[in-house]
């Protein structure tokens, strides 16, 4: 029982690890996709001037298939903490 236990443990530690490691690229790739340079007071400019920048281009990408790919990586990300929350609890019974 105590085998059984400490395994799914693992299971479910390392899961919740994985869905909030994808969490965390997710949140990553959207602030890579859509940064926007800002001009700073070392660069030339002054603090009550106001520049807007578009986004940066960040490959060939177009925002419906990172959209498509973001909802993928969030769905992936949530089975991922289900099944830690899961085998985490059924862990602390047989425990």
């Amino acid at each position: 029982m105590e085998l059984a236990a400490r395994t799914l443990f693992v299971v479910a530690a390392l899961s919740e690890l994985g869905g909030v490691a994808l969490i965390v690229a997710g949140i990553r790739a959207a602030r890579r996709k859509l940064d926007t340079p800002v001009e700073h007071i070392i660069h030339g400019g002054s603090p009550g001037d106001s520049h807007i920048y578009p986004p940066r281009a960040s490959g060939n990408q177009s925002p419906d298939v990172f959209l498509l790919e973001a909802m993928e990586r969030q769905r992936f990300a949530v089975a991922l903490l289900v099944i830690g929350i899961v085998t985490g609890s059924a862990g602390n019974f047989l425990g």
